[in-house]
């Protein structure tokens, strides 16, 4: 008798790390093993990269076939990991999300610090199934405890750095990659049929709908649904009502919060003027993929509608100016304004008041000029990236504005800041952190409450014994999504899984 049956290999219990394999057994009774993302770990400390991210619960070298809903690190962040580890299958994906990945893959590879040898070299040495037995014991036990306090506590191998993959695991990754169009059903296997569908998070994101045609049974995975009102892409795309639906994998990253009323490019305004007209700068730490370009896209329509003074906006992120170049190539997932600024020559990337910034000299050229300006530069969550650098320079000086533009994961540099930090640590030095901040979080592109519970009732047909997967969430977060859904939708049975747990789908 053929099932399913899914493990839960990140995002369980926290936001990050997406990874979801999946073990399908035929109607004759071969078993088909999947995944779909393999999402990083973000955390704030750079010695626990390795630690929490090489921590695999299956062996990649019995993977079938790999499914990938977007190009965001925490989504496509462990593939090469993978790869190394001796994955060798396909990765079905959307055109723009290969792109976007492989650029995100490859600044990943760079950014790891290869220090190997303080690690125990009978570690290094061993296999798969040796480093799997060694690291068990140091996960058991864990009660409540989320899997990276867990892991970060007791999988504990020395306190230095150790390379995740290479670049040239990238490529083997890359290599694989099979591109499909939304709307286009394709099969990974000769019971499993696939469709990508249009989830509005960041160019080329999707969320994707599994038939089992040998039960007439779907399966949904929301990847990262996107906020509603975005510029330069569609919104989320409302799915059709599926019938037969047993389980729905559903990101709950805001699932306690309604994304405030005011549209982010008036927050912008509101927060950037009394910054410049008293001669200070503003700092923004913006992720590089869609969060970048969003914020560029707002500061073109301000200055150009003299909303904000004219002054130099530095773009300090090879790694956005990358993606931004990826982002003019897909003009045929613009949305109607976006559609509308490019045909009349006036696409906010081709902004002659940007100033892209190539080399480290540059970057740190521009510090020393005390005259009003913006500063874009990664990473989001101040993780690590030029960012570190402008605000090491500045952080003393209340006259300055810190200006985040989305969620804060906990442990980060970025959200110690945001639950009111006084003194910082950047780069072994500690400071005291005077800078005004704010947190402008229309810009998330993760959707808020209300449009996840829309997006669930839009496809739920009201009588399915349906089960939705709370993934993505902190507690509080996943615990009120909970109760919203247990009270408005009563039909539908929802579970918070843990890490590491497998559930049996059909």
């Amino acid at each position: 008798m053929s099932n399913l049956k899914v493990t839960f290999c990140g995002a369980a219990r926290t936001v990050t790390g997406s990874l979801y394999q999946l073990e399908y057994t035929d109607s004759n009774n071969k078993p088909f093993k999947f995944i779909i993302d393999a999402g990083m770990f973000q955390v704030g400390a750079r010695s626990s990269l390795y630690r929490i991210n090489s921590y695999l619960v299956f062996d990649p070298k019995t993977i079938d076939a790999m499914i990938l809903t977007h190009g965001h690190l925490d989504h496509c962040g462990r593939i090469p990991y993978l790869f190394k580890m001796g994955m060798d299958c396909p990765i079905y994906c959307t055109d723009a999300t290969s792109d976007i990945a492989e650029v995100v893959m490859r600044d990943a590879a760079r950014m790891q610090k290869d220090d190997e040898g303080r690690l125990p070299q009978e570690y290094l040495d061993m296999d798969y199934f040796q480093k799997e037995q060694y690291k068990k014991k140091f996960v058991e036990g864990e009660g409540e405890q989320s899997q990276l306090e867990t892991i970060q506590q007791k999988f504990v191998e020395g306190d230095g750095y150790l390379k995740l993959y290479s670049d040239e695991n990238v490529t083997s990754a890359v290599s694989k990659f099979e591109k499909h169009e939304y709307h286009r059903k394709f099969k990974i296997h000769p019971e499993i049929e696939v469709e990508f569908y249009d989830a509005g998070h960041i160019i080329g994101s999707a969320y994707v709908v599994l038939n089992f045609l040998a039960h007439d049974k779907r399966v949904v995975f929301s990847g990262d649904l996107g906020n509603l009102d975005k510029p330069i892409i569609e919104d989320p795309e409302v799915p059709p009502v599926i019938s037969n639906l047993a389980a729905v994998f559903t990101e709950t990253t805001y699932g306690n919060k309604i994304h405030g009323q005011k549209q982010p490019k008036l927050k912008l305004q509101e927060a950037i003027n009394p910054i410049i007209e008293n001669g200070g700068k503003v700092l923004i730490p913006s992720f590089s993929v869609e969060r970048a370009q969003e914020v560029i896209y707002f500061l073109y329509e301000l200055m150009e509608e003299k909303k904000i003074p004219y002054i130099p906006v530095y773009l300090d992120s090879p790694m956005a100016t990358r993606v931004v170049e990826i982002v003019k190539q897909y003009e045929n997932l613009y949305d109607n304004e976006m559609e509308k600024k490019s045909h009349m020559k006036r696409n906010p990337f081709n902004w002659s008041n940007l100033k892209v910034l190539e080399s480290k000299g540059e970057s740190m050229s521009i510090n020393g000029n005390r005259k009003p300006m913006i500063i874009i530069a990664g990473s989001g969550m101040m993780t690590g990236g030029r960012i570190l650098k402008h605000v090491s320079m500045h952080a003393h000086n209340p006259g300055d504005l810190l200006m985040f533009c989305g969620y804060q994961a906990d442990g980060t540099l970025g959200r110690k800041i945001m639950d009111g930090a006084t003194e910082i640590e950047i780069d072994g030095r500690v400071m005291e952190f005077l800078m005004q901040k704010v947190n402008i979080t229309e810009f998330s592109a993760h959707a808020d409450r209300l449009t996840l519970e829309k997006w669930i009732k839009d496809m739920y047909n009201g009588t399915d014994n349906t089960t939705l997967f709370l993934m993505h969430g902190e507690a509080d977060a996943v615990n009120f999504y909970q109760e919203v859904i247990n009270k408005d939708i009563p039909n539908i049975k929802t579970y918070w899984p843990k890490f590491a747990e497998t559930v049996e789908i059909f």
